[in-house]
């Protein structure tokens, strides 16, 4: 069964700057969240039983359409067995999750904007990449877009965009 959420891509410049930067300080053989599932949740709505197009069209009747300010990947932090890089300015994306939190599943649960980008089931692995990681600091970049994503999971999750919703013209 697919699950759905809402979310926002790094620009492939901010992509390659972390990506450099994770090989430098966590070494070449890191295993890391596959590139392709590299996104910045901006809402979890879970199962749904209305077809996508149904979804996007209430995505875009809730999105308040207007530029967004410069983002950065910024910082480190992990929950569970998840390793994620932060986002700053933070209010810009919490904005668009208030916009966006009545089609959440849990319209109440708690919104940390990250970046998951590898998995580490011992607790001394996820101190280590929260140590050097925790000054890192990439560059700017807007997003245009959110996209709707199906996810499956199973022996490996898959994740595809079924829409992509404009969150400004330039």
């Amino acid at each position: 069964m697919s699950r759905f959420f809402l979310a926002i891509r790094p620009s492939d410049a901010a992509i390659r700057h972390l990506r450099t930067a994770l090989l430098e300080r966590l070494g070449e053989h890191t295993t890391l969240v596959p590139q392709g599932r590299w996104h910045i949740t901006v809402a979890f709505l879970g199962s749904v039983a209305h077809p996508p197009a149904r979804l996007r069209e209430q995505v875009e009747q809730l999105i308040v359409r207007r530029s967004m300010e410069p983002l950065r990947l910024r910082s480190s932090g992990s929950f569970g067995t998840a390793c994620w890089i932060g986002l700053r300015p933070r209010h810009a994306v919490d904005q668009l999750h208030s916009q966006l939190r009545s089609l959440a599943a849990d319209p109440k649960q708690v919104f940390t904007p990250h970046l998951t980008v590898l998995r580490a089931k011992q607790s001394q692995e996820r101190r280590r990449f929260r140590q050097l990681l925790a000054n890192y600091r990439g560059p700017r970049w807007t997003p245009h877009e959110v996209e709707l994503i199906s996810s499956t999971l199973g022996r490996e999750v898959h994740h595809e965009t079924v829409a992509s919703i404009q969150l400004w013209s330039p």
